[in-house]
């Protein structure tokens, strides 16, 4: 089965000293007495048992059967799931609460789950062509509905004497029935498979282990006789009804995926998802949802701090647990092929799933916390959330494939968790989460060690080259973390030179914002937090990561599909994080760092631009230089040149300002960009009124400046004026290109103003949108960085992308009041000036100006954020 209901151990209302209270009956002694943990203990071995004899029975299913066969005994499972627990009606497990007579009410409970469970099963026989058509499953689904829902009332009659067995705390008689019909049910299934009975061995084995439960129940206590008594009947049915619903609606969340993937894709593809489902879910089933039902009834007896602490140490123990399970799983699901090439599908969404099972295993001893305090109403909200949720996300995405359903069901149970800990965090405040989240992080920097090591160890063997490598990478980065602020100078570096480093290997710019961000991170080890960067620009970023996940799932899904605009954002959004926590740290003033790390951007932009400026002599064209698109290069350019501002105010200074200055000026008019050029004009206004310079000195910059273009034009006359034809040539139909592009994006936004089209969506959907009369645009941009942000992201991405500039922007001009940081806070605003106007013409929000000014400016934004304890 995909997923069964989670056992309990009951709390009685006794008090401590062992005398019941008033109004209670006594309960039947166990035979053999039961404390909480040794009950845990039984609980947790009838559950290894159960769940073992499944995994071998699902083993040599997947060996036998091909994928098809494999989704129909899935669907086989998810109806035993579901009508079991609709029989019952709760009313079993009512009788563990009972303050009456409950040998006279568990007749009563008998006799309902009888005949509800006659009636289901007539309902499911007539029923089961319809839902193998609905399904997709033929008329093998057919037979194995029918034959499936045959084990209902055998399941009615054991969960009867079961739950009696619970109430009188006798664990160990409660799992002898499970373990033993599990291990023959198995042996029966095993045998009809090799019998050739294919997907129907289920209905065998699954009837032959219902009959054997029962009998094994007649045979520890004595049989319950069916019976009647309305007033036992209302009092069952009064507490078990929302228990019912409660279990029917996480049964329905956890295998909704399975029916629409039936309906949407067919039973082949049912199959390969449920192996990887069943795969990641056995940990939770082992060991969660185990653990879980222990610490329940150890919760359920504390009052006070003591909940708090033993929260803390049942989440450690549990994800010292689960975590390197989740992690060997993520690292070796190619693995799964090993039972055939065709499981290969599987594989990607396998590695989803991983992540979703740690996410509900941590979800988990939440909601157990909740209804150990009381707050059930708070569970059932939660539950009803992440089912309203993870439907609304696989209605979008299934016809996808599985690998887009496995990215549904972890995105939803991610937002599910983050509900549960804000809920957690109000009803339960005695919980110290500054201790669970030091002691979370030292076993996840554990689990990573080990996760680094095991990968290492396949690839030594597979690949010993790439271990090599890595292994230098690791050595490198071990080296940078001592020092972040170098790592840092170097990525701002290289960016504009980012076409050309691609050139000598594709990845080579993203390692070295991966080492950036690696160093960061283990500096953030060492530390033990960053700094304050709960600035309102960096949560913007945040809602913007946030915004493009949403938008990438409701249009797509699938990375394979604007796979480098999601990327672009991600590395972007992370960068802005790192540089913001590593100026504020930097020693020994943050505004120092500041101007250390733009001076070195202005000097890589300035020696691009001399090389760009280079070629454009020698061959003419537009001067591209290090990056392939002279208008990404002229935006680089511009934004670079206000940096120059911060050089020292010595005559040295002023001459490789003068040099640099004239260099980055002339190489921006050899790019023949009249959107860089505007933006230089706003950057000198700018400048002017923020009276970071004199008119007189920019009036004989500018002359400087219009002397050497005159000069360049006077020994290459021939080029410059090829150049300057052939961008007049193409200057009409670019002026009508740019306007059908930013035309539409208007068209996307107006239809999607939500979320827009997905990252990448203005390529994807470009051809819908072309006006009429309008030959197709082979663009894959809108060149308009605010019309492209909401084309792909909607106004909801436009509003966060704006309040990141924004916020970058406040806190520069809140930096002018600060003496130190005046300069750097001055240069930011004059080249935020020149960068927000240059991007109405061009797509930038994918390259590192944008994202740079906006980390200096919240950097040093002087103003106080919320304190801990506010937020």
């Amino acid at each position: 089965m995909k997923v069964a209901v989670s056992e309990v151990v009951p709390v009685t209302s006794a008090p401590a000293t062992g005398t019941p209270s008033p109004g209670t009956p006594p309960r039947a002694a166990p035979s053999t007495p039961s404390t909480p943990h040794s009950g845990a203990g039984w609980l947790a071995l009838g559950a290894v048992t159960s769940k073992t004899a499944q995994t071998a029975v699902l083993l040599v299913f997947a060996s036998v059967l091909d994928p098809a066969a494999f989704g129909v005994v899935s669907l086989g499972a998810v109806l035993l799931n579901v009508t079991t627990v609709v029989a019952d009606l709760g009313t079993s497990t009512a009788l563990v609460h009972h303050r009456g007579d409950a040998e006279r009410a568990a007749r009563t409970a008998l006799s309902l789950a009888l005949a509800v469970s006659v009636g289901l099963v007539a309902t499911v026989w007539a029923a089961a062509p319809w839902l193998a058509r609905q399904l997709q499953g033929g008329d093998l689904a057919t037979d194995v509905l029918r034959g499936i829902v045959l084990c209902v009332p055998l399941a009615a009659v054991a969960g009867v004497s079961g739950e009696l067995l619970r109430r009188a705390l006798d664990f160990r008689r409660r799992v002898i029935p499970d373990i033993v019909g599990n291990g023959i049910g198995a042996a029966v299934t095993v045998a009809a498979l090799a019998a050739g009975e294919g997907a129907f061995s289920l209905v065998y084995g699954q009837l032959v282990q219902a009959f054997v439960v029962v009998l094994m129940f007649w045979l520890v206590r004595r049989p319950v006789r069916p019976g009647w008594s309305g007033e036992d009947a209302s009092t069952l049915l009064s507490y078990g009804a929302g228990l019912a619903g409660a279990n029917l609606l996480v049964l329905v969340t956890l295998n909704v995926d399975y029916v629409l993937i039936a309906n949407q894709l067919g039973v082949h593809d049912v199959g390969l998802y449920s192996m990887a489902f069943r795969v990641a879910y056995m940990p939770y089933l082992l060991i969660a949802m185990v653990l879980g039902g222990a610490v329940f009834a150890h919760l359920c007896r504390l009052r006070g701090s003591a909940v708090g602490r033993a929260a803390i140490e049942a989440a450690v123990t549990l994800h010292t647990l689960v975590v390197p399970v989740y992690v060997a799983i993520i690292l070796f699901a190619p693995q799964l092929t090993l039972l055939g090439e065709v499981w290969a599908p599987a594989v990607p969404a396998l590695r989803w799933l991983a992540g979703y099972g740690l996410l509900l295993s941590a979800l988990e001893l939440l909601l157990v916390l909740l209804k150990s305090v009381g707050r059930t109403v708070d569970v059932l909200g939660l539950t009803a959330f992440h089912f309203v949720l993870l439907v609304g996300l696989l209605l979008a995405v299934v016809d996808r494939g599985v690998t887009a359903v496995a990215i549904a069901q972890f995105v939803a149970g991610l937002i599910t968790l983050v509900a549960a800990v804000s809920v957690v965090r109000r009803r339960v405040p005695e919980i110290p989460w500054n201790i669970l989240t030091d002691r979370l992080r030292r076993l996840l920097l554990v689990a990573g060690g080990l996760a680094v090591v095991a990968a290492g160890g396949v690839l030594a063997v597979e690949q010993p080259v790439l271990v090599l490598g890595l292994t230098a990478t690791l050595v490198v980065t071990a080296v940078a973390v001592t020092r972040v602020e170098w790592v840092a100078l170097a990525y701002v570096a290289v960016e504009p030179w980012a076409d050309q480093v691609r050139g000598l290997h594709p990845a080579a710019v993203k390692v070295v914002g991966g080492l950036l961000f690696v160093s960061w991170l283990l500096r953030l080890v060492q530390r033990g937090r960053p700094a304050d960067v709960r600035h309102h620009g960096v949560l913007a970023a945040v809602a913007l990561l946030a915004v493009m996940m949403g938008s990438l799932v409701v249009n797509g899904a699938d990375l394979a599909v604007g796979a480098d605009h999601a990327t672009s954002y991600l590395s972007y959004v992370l960068v802005l994080v790192v540089l913001v926590d590593t100026i504020r740290q930097a020693q020994p003033s943050p505004a120092h760092f500041a101007r250390r790390l733009l001076l070195v951007f202005a000097a890589s932009c300035t020696a691009a631009g001399a090389v760009a400026l280079v070629g454009f002599l020698a061959t003419g064209g537009r001067a591209g230089g290090p990056l392939e698109d002279p208008n990404d290069l002229a935006f680089h350019l511009v934004a670079a040149l206000p940096f120059l501002l911060l050089l020292r105010r010595s005559a040295v200074s002023l001459m490789l300002a003068l040099a640099a200055g004239s260099v980055l000026v002339v190489a921006t008019a050899a790019t023949l960009s009249r959107g860089a050029a505007l933006g230089l004009a706003v950057a000198v206004l700018v400048t002017l009124l923020l009276r970071a310079v004199r008119l007189s000195t920019t009036l004989t910059i500018g002359v400087l400046v219009a002397t050497v273009l005159g000069a360049l034009w006077l020994t290459h006359a021939d080029v410059v004026d090829r150049s300057v034809q052939e961008k007049q040539h193409i200057a009409a139909t670019n002026v009508d290109l740019r306007a059908t592009t930013a035309s539409m994006a208007a068209s996307m936004t107006a239809e999607s103003p939500l979320l827009g089209q997905g990252p990448g969506g203005f390529a994807e959907t470009s051809s819908r949108f072309v006006p009429a009369g309008v030959p197709a645009v082979d663009q894959t941009v809108a060149h308009q960085m605010y019309l492209d942000v909401s084309a792909e992201l909607g106004l909801l991405g436009l509003g966060a992308f704006l309040l990141v500039i924004g916020a970058g922007v406040r806190g520069a001009l809140r930096a002018r009041a600060v003496p130190e940081s005046r300069p750097v806070a001055i240069t930011v605003l004059v080249s935020s000036a020149a960068v927000l106007v240059a991007a109405c013409f061009l797509s930038e929000q994918f390259y590192l100006p944008v994202w740079l000014l906006a980390a200096a400016g919240i950097a040093l934004d002087p103003a106080p954020v919320p304190s801990r304890e506010r937020t």
